[in-house]
């Protein structure tokens, strides 16, 4: 298992950099359809990617960032309340790939924002 989950950092990585650009754009231009449809994929890739690897609280994370994003459609505005979750969900996968790529697999960490993205999910991410 240790070999797919060092593939698993390693696209982690990759993955992240596209999040990052996605925002990024998301940040200046606006909430396009097809940032929409990227975030979409990459959280659901990281779900399924980090359950294979039996890494729940990654795949948690990614199930709700991904969930929130398909009850969303596309045109809304870096001040809503839906960015700052993404974002959020981001900055914990990115502390979490930092700690694998130290080999430390403890991911408590994620943990927290899923309780709150659970929340959200209940209440929604904010008027739009």
């Amino acid at each position: 298992m240790l070999k797919y989950r060092e593939f698993f950092v390693e696209k982690l990585g990759d993955n992240l950099k596209i999040i990052e650009a996605n925002l990024e754009s998301w940040k200046n231009d606006g909430y396009s359809e097809t940032v929409h449809r990227e975030l979409i994929r990459i959280f659901h890739n990281i779900k399924s990617n980090a359950a294979f690897v039996e890494l729940p609280a990654i795949s948690e994370l990614a199930f709700f960032t991904e969930k929130m994003l398909a009850a969303y459609p596309a045109g809304g505005s870096p001040d809503d309340g839906l960015y700052p979750y993404v974002k959020e969900a981001y900055l914990h996968l990115k502390t979490a790939y930092k700690s694998m790529q130290a080999k430390d697999y403890g991911l408590e960490i994620a943990n927290d924002l899923i309780g709150r993205l659970e929340d959200k999910e209940k209440n929604g991410p904010g008027k739009r």
